[in-house]
């Protein structure tokens, strides 16, 4: 990659390099108080399938204060294979916030992306950098992501309301009525086993009927690489088998938040509605086995499984991320057809949320 210096003399912005992971490590324990691990940003910036990473960093007499990140993603694209560029890890110590250091780093990222002549840039906002995105870097917001909860312990969310008393009581009321997860996790519906790797029988799953019309790919490449392979976030994958041969998948994984365990379904790929049943109360009965207080989906509202959400008892919440794209103005890609929400298939693996750094 090619030097990008900023017009700041005592500010410089360039390229991360796998010989700065342990500065990067060290920025982050000076940012959040916790050093995360370099060889989490080994996997994520040069493991990755689709090509190495790009991260732009600030520095300031040799250190690091400021960083934004862009991962290359495979998109399905109709009958097309594309390289998207997935906009990540910006963090910017307090002090060096002002001075335009975002946007000299935001600079830097699409001039590595117009160089690499990547199909279009995509990111999963928060508020915040929807706003910076969209006002000033040329991203368009597509949609808000199509958040589901399911809630599988009622007496964490009474406490807060009702008092520890009520909540109490409300939580032997839950187990009366078989509240989820109580069987453990060690019975898993009938055809359901874990996966130990993914292999290319699983990558027709995504494809016959295709989850949508712009969708990551997903073959095993790139399954093993974000689900098996990342040193510090524990999946659990399991397929739905028949006959020996995968019928579906689903991919789980924990974290804790404000205090409460949890869950995420990161995947749920397949085909029948039925197939969806089993691997949600695999992945459901099991977080809610190991503590977790509710379990996030992300899929867009217009995908038939939303219908099988519902059922089995998700309910949609107010959206907490944004999806944005932006065309590469050389890759001659057709902006109409990224800016239309039902072209899009998603789920939360598709982002980095809640994968820790720290292990």
């Amino acid at each position: 990659m090619q030097s990008a210096v900023s017009s700041a003399a005592e500010l410089r912005i360039d390229y991360c390099h796998e010989g700065d992971l342990g500065r990067l490590a060290e920025f982050d324990r000076q940012m959040h108080g916790i050093r995360s691990l370099p060889e989490f940003w080994r996997w994520k910036y040069f493991a990755n399938p689709a090509g190495p990473g790009c991260m732009a960093i600030a520095e300031l007499n040799g250190r690091i204060v400021g960083r934004l990140g862009s991962v290359p993603v495979r998109f399905h694209v109709g009958e097309r294979e594309l390289i998207g560029a997935q906009q990540v890890d910006v963090a910017i110590l307090p002090e060096h916030r002002r001075g335009g250091v975002y946007f000299q780093l935001a600079e830097a990222i699409a001039n590595e992306g117009a160089r690499r002549r990547l199909a279009f840039g995509f990111g999963f906002a928060t508020g915040e950098s929807r706003a910076l995105s969209t006002e000033f870097l040329g991203f368009t917001e597509v949609a808000p992501i199509r958040r589901w909860v399911k809630v599988l312990n009622y007496s964490h969310y009474a406490g807060s309301l009702l008092g520890r008393r009520a909540a109490s009581a409300l939580g032997a009321v839950a187990s009366t009525l078989g509240r989820v997860g109580r069987d453990g996790p060690g019975r898993q519906p009938d055809g359901v086993v874990p996966i130990e790797r993914f292999d290319p029988r699983f990558e027709r799953l995504s494809l016959e009927p295709p989850l949508g019309a712009i969708m990551v790919a997903r073959d095993a490449a790139y399954l093993n690489w974000k689900y098996v392979d990342c040193p510090t976030t524990r999946y659990r994958r399991y397929a739905l088998e028949e006959n020996g041969a995968p019928r579906g998948y689903g991919v789980f994984h924990s974290y804790r938040e404000r205090g409460a365990l949890r869950g995420v379904i990161d995947e749920l790929v397949c085909p029948a509605d039925a197939d969806a049943a089993r691997l949600l109360a695999s992945a459901t009965a099991a977080l809610a086995a190991k503590g977790a207080v509710n379990v996030i989906c992300w899929l867009p509202s217009w995908h038939p499984l939303a219908n099988r959400l519902r059922a089995e008892g998700f309910r949609a919440r107010e959206a907490r991320n944004f999806l944005i794209v932006v065309p590469n103005p050389a890759s001659a890609f057709e902006a109409a057809r990224l800016n239309d929400e039902r072209n899009w298939y998603y789920m939360h693996g598709d982002s980095d949320y809640h994968v820790s750094p720290n292990g």
